[in-house]
């Protein structure tokens, strides 16, 4: 049985959202509060395996009672508000970031047209969710295989970074550019698996959150130096060896269309050794065999650490098949990265 708690001050919301997921002979809600405070008490004493949470409340408010539950028992929390509404990315985002891993709509009433898909798309979601080993927010000693730092790797003319994430991948992606200010780094392009309508979202996030120049990929467009490049919508995103973006409508890969398989697959065929392949938490297996080809191929390759992964399950393939020279959080990532940076443009 999956155990949800559910947080919310509205008592019809949360009977309603209490219908719904009681109406799954997998699930079981195990309590109800209207408090941030409540939450935190229930959650030591009945140890839910998913919270659901609302926005809107007197005093705190959903986001800084969703960070405050991740900083003392981190526990796989989906946002339901009415406050929210599909086109609403900057909601969407300030969520994630806050630590929740999916947000959805309200359902507006029993008898509302819309009722019986929000329903579906409820219990799936916190089906998906209960399944995923979330970490907890508070700064925390990973057990990467380099304890010191000190990472000695040989000086390579770098021309591309390549990034892939999926569940969690927003924040760990965050986390990576925000070491990049006023640094002068080759063109990154980056893959996140996220909902249909979320890319534009999840772009201009990143750029109001770092001051970077993070764009949308466009075909055809020719890659430059200190910008980042996010896959579109339902488009796969690779580059030439001339350094121009290609985007594919084909076949989806490992069930997903953008691919960061096709994108690394990619750099790693027209860039090869002067590449960087990151792969970062995310669920399934996308990119890892491809990460092989790039280090294969001579290009410096990341996975990001078991401890730090929201999902272990596309960086855990890259380690175990061999496809990563370095395992570690995002963070050292971003060092190695900064310093490999220094030694392109000749700084010390």
């Amino acid at each position: 049985m999956i155990k949800v708690l559910i947080v919310d001050d509205s008592k019809v919301d949360a009977e309603m959202l209490s219908y719904i997921l009681s109406s799954d002979s997998n699930i079981t809600v195990v309590g109800i509060v209207e408090s941030g405070l409540e939450a935190l008490k229930i959650i030591k004493e009945k140890s839910p395996d998913v919270v659901t949470m609302d926005i809107n409340f007197p005093g705190f408010d959903g986001l800084t009672i969703t960070r405050e539950i991740m900083q003392s028992k981190a526990i796989p929390i989906v946002v339901i508000s009415s406050a929210y509404k599909k086109n609403n990315t900057s909601l969407a985002f300030k969520a994630i970031e806050s630590g929740a891993l999916a947000i959805l709509e309200k359902p507006v009433s029993l008898l509302h047209p819309d009722f019986e898909r929000q329903k579906k798309e409820i219990i799936k979601t916190v089906k998906l969710m209960s399944e995923i080993k979330v970490v907890t927010r508070k700064a925390q000693e990973s057990q990467s295989h380099f304890q010191n730092g000190n990472i000695s790797l040989e000086k390579k003319s770098l021309q591309i970074i390549a990034v892939g994430a999926s569940t969690g991948g927003p924040v760990a992606v965050l986390e990576l550019l925000k070491n990049f200010k006023r640094v002068d780094f080759p063109p990154i392009l980056v893959v996140q698996h996220i909902t249909s309508g979320f890319s534009k979202g999840f772009a201009d996030w990143l750029r109001d959150s770092t001051s970077l120049d993070v764009r949308i990929a466009i075909n055809g467009e020719r890659l430059q130096n200190s910008v980042v490049y996010v896959a579109p919508d339902d488009l796969h995103l690779g580059v030439t060896k001339n350094g121009i973006i290609v985007l594919d409508d084909g076949p989806e890969i490992h069930h997903v269309r953008p691919s960061v398989s096709y994108l690394f697959n990619s750099v790693a065929l027209n860039y090869g050794e002067k590449s960087v392949g990151i792969l970062l938490t995310g669920m399934g297996t996308d990119g890892a065999k491809e990460l092989k080809l790039m280090r294969d191929c001579g290009a410096v390759t990341f996975a990001q650490d078991e401890e730090s992964s929201v999902v272990y399950g596309m960086p855990g393939e890259a380690a175990r098949i061999g496809a990563a020279q370095y395992i570690m959080p995002v963070d050292k990532i971003a060092y190695t990265l900064l310093n490999l940076i220094g030694e392109r443009n000749g700084k010390s």
